[in-house]
């Protein structure tokens, strides 16, 4: 499978497609879906993950647009994304293709280090970004 790349040309968010480059969104709409520049994912129990670069509170921080361009997608996702109109807003005034791509990385990066191990439960949610 030839997983498709990311990048920023002029302040919008493109993806590889098997024909080019696939407008996603702008930098802009792609920081205020992800709620900030900075993504925090809380882990409850940080000392099961000491691999990871958190904080004293359990706290991963990484920057969006950096993660988001060095990011690769599977074509089948890159077709969905593709698939979604760019013109059309959603209720929040979002474009839908930028809202549906931020909606399935945040699902994703919410969902990394879920541990399900001796009724821990969820080990990660996402942190309060408002």
């Amino acid at each position: 499978m030839n997983r498709r790349a990311t990048r920023i040309e002029d302040e919008v968010v493109v993806v590889e497609t098997g024909d080019g480059w696939l407008r996603v969104g702008t930098v802009g709409d792609v920081v205020a879906l992800a709620g900030g520049e900075t993504y925090e994912l809380q882990y409850d129990d940080a000392d099961l993950y000491d691999w990871l670069d958190t904080d004293e509170a359990g706290v991963l921080r990484f920057d969006v647009l950096e993660t988001v361009a060095s990011l690769t997608h599977p074509p089948e996702f890159v077709e969905t994304v593709g698939d979604t109109p760019l013109d059309e807003t959603n209720a929040d005034g979002y474009p839908k293709r930028t809202a549906v791509f931020m909606d399935v990385l945040t699902t994703a990066w919410d969902g990394k280090g879920a541990v399900e191990d001796e009724g821990r439960g969820q080990g990660v949610s996402r942190a309060d970004r408002g």
